[in-house]
C-alpha cells in the first residue's frame, strides 16, 4: 500500500481523502479519536485501544511530548490541542514512519514523504547533502536536513509543533531507564516477542518471513511461528554464508514453517547485476542486493500483507564500540582501555593504534568533525585503525571535484557548531538507530515492486 499522509497547505493526489484535516490514500489504515477539546488521528501499526490513545495525547496537549512514542507499534500520531491552538505531529522512534515539513507562503506544511513536499515545492536535489552523505556516511551530522532543498527531516525521537502559523521540532526521545542487561533482557524479549506476534496475527493466520540462519531473523520466525503459519525464504546462494544456510533449514524444520531455498548463481545475483524497475524513495543500498532480492523473495509475494525481517535487530539489541570512547569522555579511561585491549585480543589486532583512536575521539564531536572538514577538503581519507570514529572519511571523498569536497567540508564544519558535543555511545546508537530505520523507509517501493511488505518488528516503538 501506498502509504502517507500529509497537511497544510497540501495538494491532495488523485484518490486521497482527507480525515481530521490530514490526507491520506483511500484505504489507508488510519484511526481518528476525538474527546473534549482534542482531536487524534493515528496511522501505521499502533495497537493501543482508543483509551490508550485518549490518555497519550492528553499527554502530549500538557507538552509530555515523550509520550508519543510509548503505544505499542509503528504509527504516525497527530494531535490538535483545540484550546491551544496547536497541532503536535510525531513518527516512530526509529523513522520507519517519517516526517518532513516545508515552510511555505501559506504556512507551514508537512508530510510523511519528502518527495511529496519537494513536488508540492518545486523543491531540487540538495546535491551538497547527497554528496555528503555519499563521501562521509550517515545524515545524523545534520539531523534537520533532508535530500531535498527547502524540505526539513523531523528526526526519529523528535515531535513537530505547530502553533501560531509557525513550526519547530522538540526532541521527545523517552527517559533511560538504568539497569544492567541481566535486568532488561527479559523486558526486551517481551517487548519484541509481543510486536512479532502481534505483526503475525495481523496477516490473518498466515505470514512471510525472511530466514538467513542469523539470531535475528530466526528469533522472528520461532517467535511468529508460535501464532501463525509461517512461509520463510532463505538466500542460500554462492553469496550466503553456508553455516547460516545450514542452520536456517533447521530453524524452518524446528518449527514446522514452509521452507524455500534459493540457491541463486553469483553470475545473476551479484550487487548491481540487475538496476530496479522502480525507484526508492531516497539512495538505499538496497538497490545493490536487488538481483539478489529478486532471486529469493518470489516464493513470498503475495503471501500475506505482511513479510517479517530481522532487519535492525543487531542495532537495537548491540552497542558499537563508541561506548569506548563514552567511556573516556566520562572519565573513565582505564576501563576504557580495559575493554579496548580485550576488544583487540579477540580480533587479533595491536591495542595501541585502538587506543590513541578513543584518547582522539574522546576530545568531543567538535573537534573531530572540525578535523573531517580538513581531511575532506584536503582530499584525505583515514589511514589509521579505529574502532570508532565521529565522522570516517572514506575513499568515496576522492570521487568529489575540487568544488563539491569544499561544500562537503562546509557543511562538516556547520554541523561541528549547531549540533555540537554529544555523548559517543548514545549519539551512534541513535545515528545507527536512524539509519536502519531510514532504510526500511526508503526501499519500501522496491519490495512493494515484488510483491512483499517488510515489516521489523525489531524496530517498533516497544523494542526500541
Amino acid at each position: 500500500m501506498d502509504m502517507w499522509l500529509a497537511s497544510g497547505a497540501f495538494a491532495p493526489r488523485l484518490g486521497a481523502v482527507r480525515t481530521g484535516g490530514v490526507w491520506h490514500p483511500q484505504g489507508a489504515f488510519v484511526r481518528e479519536v476525538a474527546a473534549s477539546d482534542m482531536s487524534v488521528l493515528v496511522a501505521g501499526a499502533c495497537r493501543a485501544g482508543a483509551r490508550e490513545i485518549i490518555d497519550t495525547a492528553a499527554a502530549v496537549c500538557e507538552g509530555r511530548f515523550e509520550a508519543a512514542s510509548l503505544m505499542d507499534g509503528s504509527y504516525w500520531l497527530v494531535v490538535h490541542d483545540a484550546a491551544r491552538r496547536r497541532t503536535v505531529v510525531s513518527g516512530d522512534l526509529a523513522e520507519v514512519r517519517a516526517l518532513f515539513y516545508a515552510r511555505t507562503p501559506q504556512g507551514p506544511v508537512w508530510a510523511t514523504r519528502a518527495d511529496l513536499l519537494a513536488e508540492l515545492a518545486g523543491a531540487s536535489p540538495d546535491l551538497d547533502m547527497l554528496a555528503a552523505q555519499i563521501a562521509v556516511g550517515t545524515a545524523e551530522h545534520w539531523p534537520d536536513r533532508s535530500v531535498w532543498r527547502g524540505v526539513s527531516r523531523v528526526a526519529g525521537g523528535t515531535v513537530l509543533v505547530l502553533d501560531g502559523g509557525g513550526a519547530k521540532t522538540v526532541d521527545a526521545r523517552p527517559t533511560h531507564r538504568a539497569g544492567s542487561i541481566e535486568e532488561g533482557a527479559a523486558g526486551v524479549g517481551e517487548a519484541l516477542w509481543r510486536a512479532t506476534q502481534a505483526h503475525a496475527r495481523s496477516a490473518g493466520g498466515r505470514v512471510s518471513a525472511d530466514l538467513s540462519g542469523g539470531l535475528d531473523s530466526s528469533t522472528a520466525v520461532v517467535a511468529a511461528a508460535s501464532v501463525a503459519d509461517v512461509l520463510a525464504v532463505t538466500y542460500g546462494g554462492p553469496l550466503a554464508d553456508a553455516e547460516d544456510t545450514r542452520l536456517a533449514g533447521r530453524v524452518a524444520e524446528y518449527v514446522g514453517a514452509e521452507h524455500h531455498l534459493s540457491v541463486g548463481a553469483a553470475a545473476t545475483t551479484g550487487h548491481f547485476t540487475y538496476w530496479p524497475e522502480v525507484a526508492p524513495y531516497a539512495p538505499v543500498l538496497a538497490v545493490s542486493s536487488h538481483p539478489l532480492d529478486l532471486d529469493y523473495l518470489p516464493p513470498a509475494r503475495d503471501v500475506s500483507a505482511v513479510h517479517l525481517t530481522g532487519h535492525g535487530g543487531d542495532v537495537v539489541l548491540e552497542s558499537s564500540s563508541a561506548a569506548y570512547t563514552a567511556m573516556a569522555q566520562a572519565g573513565e579511561r582505564r576501563r576504557a582501555g580495559r575493554e579496548a585491549t580485550e576488544h583487540a585480543r579477540r580480533v587479533n589486532a595491536a591495542p595501541g593504534p585502538l587506543l590513541k583512536g578513543i584518547r582522539e575521539a574522546a576530545r568531543g564531536r567538535p573537534q573531530a568533525l572540525e578535523r573531517a572538514a580538513d581531511q575532506v577538503a584536503n582530499g584525505q581519507v583515514d589511514a589509521a585503525l579505529r574502532l570508532w570514529s565521529w565522522c570516517a572519511v572514506g575513499p568515496a571523498t576522492r570521487w568529489l571535484t575540487g568544488l563539491g569536497r569544499q561544500r562537503v567540508a562546509g557543511l562538516l564544519a556547520e554541523s561541528a557548531h549547531t549540533v555540537g558535543e554529544q555523548e559517543a555511545g548514545e549519539w551512534d546508537d541513535w545515528a545507527a538507530l536512524r539509519y536502519n530505520g531510514a532504510a526500511v523507509r526508503d526501499s519500501a517501493p522496491l519490495f512493494a515492486h515484488l510483491g512483499v511488505n517488510p515489516v521489523s518488528p525489531y524496530l517498533d516503538n516497544e523494542v526500541v
